[in-house]
């Protein structure tokens, strides 16, 4: 019984971790969802320097 157990209990490990490392983006290939990630991390830095940028012109610097 605990054989059976502890071999139930590692297989449902093995795949909690498979879909932890998946992430968000986990069922797209490979390639498109590094694609969709270099996108949103691209994007997330140029609205972040255009925010900083917009809130030191309006102090005047």
């Amino acid at each position: 019984m605990e054989a059976t157990n502890s071999s139930s209990m590692k297989k449902a490990s093995e795949r909690n971790e498979t879909l932890e490392t998946r992430g968000i983006l986990g069922n797209l290939s490979d390639g498109v969802a590094k694609t969709i990630a270099v996108l949103i991390t691209v994007s997330t830095v140029a609205t972040v320097s255009f925010a900083l940028d917009r809130l030191f012109a309006s102090f005047g610097v």
